[in-house]
């Protein structure tokens, strides 16, 4: 979910991602210019988050 809050004044707006994986809930704020970098990076921690989860999946059925 991408959101951009309203900016007061003339300032820049900031660009918001919030994300939702399991039971973890990602909130970035990044300033309009650098919104491609934000998406990377809430790209990165959704790949950390699946190989996470898939190695405590592969650890509990080796027990």
């Amino acid at each position: 979910m991408v959101k951009q809050p309203k900016a007061k004044g003339d300032k820049e707006k900031a660009v918001v991602l919030e994300r939702q994986y399991g039971p973890y809930s990602v909130k970035i704020c990044f300033a309009e210019q650098s919104s491609g970098t934000a998406q990377n990076l809430l790209d990165v921690i959704m790949q950390a988050y699946r190989y996470r989860m898939e190695r405590a999946q592969n650890l509990q059925s080796s027990y």
